[in-house]
């Protein structure tokens, strides 16, 4: 984890800046194929999970939706992300930075390890340590009791989440950050011709469909490796 962070933040940050549209299109497809890796994981498939599935597409899909706050992250804000980021490393198919995305604090933690903001990066740490010992705690007690229902919630999750992680997306308005530069606050997602209508940029649909191609590869990829080193998988 600290070798990716030293060696990628800057990276993603300047290519979240110069590449939006296909760094989004990697993590949809990243997020599209870990539905599939976490929904295959339930063990017996029954109607009752419909329920659990349907309200966390639903709720993951009314939060992305929210308007955003025209203030900046505060250290509160970072404490509570870093701890339920932290959970996410115990659920399967579930990453940190995946968290991080669906509560908008993805680029600000990425900026704040990239100019080395020591008093952001230490509340962020602490908030991982705390929901490490506790909220992470009730997660696996309710994953080991509910093991289907979890998965089923989450998978629900993820396919609500994905419009947050849409890559053609239409500004409806702008802040102005604590550095001084617009960037947008609230955003709507559209579809690629509609995004290239409205900007008079190109959609780079085909370079996109790659990257989301090759981010769902990425994940089978490391699925089938794991399955390959595990106990008794030869046989």
């Amino acid at each position: 984890i600290l070798g990716s962070i030293a060696t990628l933040a800057s990276v993603i940050s300047h290519a979240l800046a110069t590449y939006p549209i296909l760094i989004w299109s990697f993590f949809f497809g990243l997020i599209v194929a870990s539905v599939w890796h976490v929904g295959r994981q339930i063990r017996r498939y029954e109607l009752l999970l419909l329920l659990p599935f349907s309200v966390g597409t639903v709720f993951a899909w009314w939060v992305t939706t929210l308007s955003g706050s025209p203030l900046s992250p505060s250290m509160p804000v970072f404490f509570g992300a870093g701890a339920l980021a932290i959970c996410a490393m115990i659920l399967p198919g579930i990453s940190g930075s995946f968290i991080l995305v669906i509560l908008g604090m993805y680029v600000p933690v990425l900026d704040a390890i990239r100019s080395l903001d020591l008093g952001i990066l230490v509340i962020f740490a602490v908030g991982c340590l705390v929901g490490l010992l506790s909220v992470a705690r009730l997660i696996t007690w309710a994953f080991h009791r509910y093991h289907d229902l979890v998965l089923a919630l989450l998978t629900g999750f993820m396919v609500g989440a994905l419009n947050k992680v849409w890559p053609w997306k239409e500004t409806l308005s702008w802040r102005t950050n604590s550095a001084g530069q617009q960037v947008p606050l609230n955003e709507a997602s559209v579809s690629p011709m509609g995004y290239a209508e409205l900007t008079g940029d190109e959609s780079q649909l085909l370079l996109a469909m790659t990257c989301a191609l090759a981010g769902l590869s990425l994940v089978l990829l490391v699925e089938w490796v794991g399955r390959k080193k595990q106990p008794g998988a030869a046989r």
